[in-house]
């Protein structure tokens, strides 16, 4: 979190810092993974909170998600988040036995992202459901980490 902070920080006011994250080994029922740039209200108090514009000067390098299982929740509260900018893509994202379960999938998204140009990683293991919709191959990046 307080990584987080620091980076959106950074970002307001200048240049935002790259940095790490490891999530291993973990079960939740809501909001299973948020991978982005900004997860609040607008400085102004306006918004959802959960959609703001992506900031491209805030860097998000190498987070890694292993054995995560997430079982139950509504829509929107069940998919996981992956919100990055194409400017200035989020590199070096694992999901490598991801597991996300629940009866909204019917009519909701499993996954929100901003589109294959703004995320690059690689799925690994056994993921349910397929989070590469919303990756890049690292190998496509031009940046690397």
């Amino acid at each position: 979190v307080e990584k987080a902070l620091a980076a959106f920080r950074a970002a307001r006011f200048g240049d935002a810092p790259a940095y790490d994250c490891d999530a291993n080994n973990y079960f939740c029922m809501e909001w299973p993974l948020y991978v982005g740039t900004q997860q609040q209200l607008e400085p102004d108090g306006t918004g959802s909170g959960i959609w703001p514009r992506t900031e491209p000067r805030v860097d998000v390098r190498n987070i890694r998600f292993v054995d995560v299982k997430s079982h139950g929740g509504e829509w929107p509260a069940s998919a996981a988040l992956v919100r990055c900018n194409a400017s200035n893509p989020c590199r070096g994202l694992v999901f490598q036995d991801v597991v996300l379960d629940a009866d909204a999938f019917v009519t909701g998204r499993k996954y929100v992202c901003d589109g294959r140009d703004a995320a690059a990683g690689v799925a690994t293991g056994d993921n349910a459901p397929d989070p590469r919709d919303c990756l890049r191959d690292d190998d496509d990046d031009d940046g690397g980490s």
